[in-house]
């Protein structure tokens, strides 16, 4: 970063580049002009709606940008009014975020029985699997613990025992999340180290011996020497819209998956553009 300042935009105008993609030219007060590329593609909804609203002439859309090497085509964070409308995080590991995605890789999430990790057993386990060929898989399963779902448990994650009467034991389960672990050179969980000490346990418990996932933990890799936040935080803070994921709808197991793809995903695609 060599410069930060806040400019007030006065008006957007659709464009395409000479490759054909498009992008948004931003004008702004003091007579600097940036671009929002189509690789930034979670701000550009905003920028749409804003767009020949009439909202410039009352209160001008403000923006916190840094200046880099190529001119002023980075955002931090878009301003209405006291309303933030999009925050890209100051800093998340760019280099981690690239090589993840380079290779197939696979994000799993689970919802369980308690809070520790040490006990607490799966009651729902979903993964997403994306190959090196882009295609996606999407998996959610219940999974039978060995002793009663708790009510706060159930509070939070809506799972109970009549749920899961019929579901496979976690031990039962292990054959078919085993088949798409190998389709994966990178296992990606938000929160891996409760994720993993709690998958790496049943595995145990299951009769894998010690074999144990080495798990990348993409809430370390995107707050990144700040203070931990929950996944609602960081999607909220790089820009995601709610409309493509409602934290209102978190602790389903598949929709959390999805929330963690769409961050890894956008996280790669700004860190293209670094």
């Amino acid at each position: 970063m060599i410069d930060t300042r806040v400019v007030q935009v006065i008006s957007v105008i659709a464009d395409k580049t000479s490759k054909g993609d498009w992008m948004w030219r931003c004008t702004t007060t003091d007579g600097e002009a940036f671009n929002i590329f189509e690789k930034q593609r979670h701000l550009i909804p905003l920028i749409q709606d804003y767009a020949g609203s009439g909202y410039f002439d009352e209160t001008p859309l403000k923006c916190v940008v840094y200046k880099n090497d190529k001119g002023w085509t980075n955002l931090l964070r878009i301003e209405h009014g006291d309303y933030v409308l999009s925050e890209r995080p100051f800093k998340f590991n760019h280099k981690w975020a690239l090589n993840v995605t380079s290779a197939p890789y696979m994000i799993f999430d689970t919802e369980t029985t308690g809070t520790d990790p040490n006990t607490a057993e799966i009651c729902q386990i979903a993964w997403m699997v994306k190959e090196r060929n882009g295609q996606i898989h999407r998996h959610i399963r219940l999974i039978k613990p060995s002793s009663p779902i708790p009510p706060e448990s159930t509070a939070v994650h809506g799972i109970n025992d009549d749920m899961v009467a019929n579901a496979p034991t976690f031990a039962e389960f292990i054959p078919t999340f085993l088949f798409w672990l190998v389709k994966s050179s990178r296992i990606i969980a938000y929160n891996a180290d409760y994720d993993a000490t709690i998958i790496n346990r049943q595995f145990v418990e299951g009769g894998l011996g010690t074999t144990r996932l080495d798990v990348d933990c993409i809430m370390r890799q995107y707050w990144y020497g700040r203070k931990w936040g929950k996944l609602s935080e960081a999607i909220a803070e790089i820009g995601i819209s709610t409309k493509a994921w409602d934290p209102e709808k978190a602790h389903n197991a598949l929709y959390d998956v999805d929330g963690t793809y769409l961050l890894l995903d956008t996280m790669a695609y700004l860190a293209k553009g670094e």
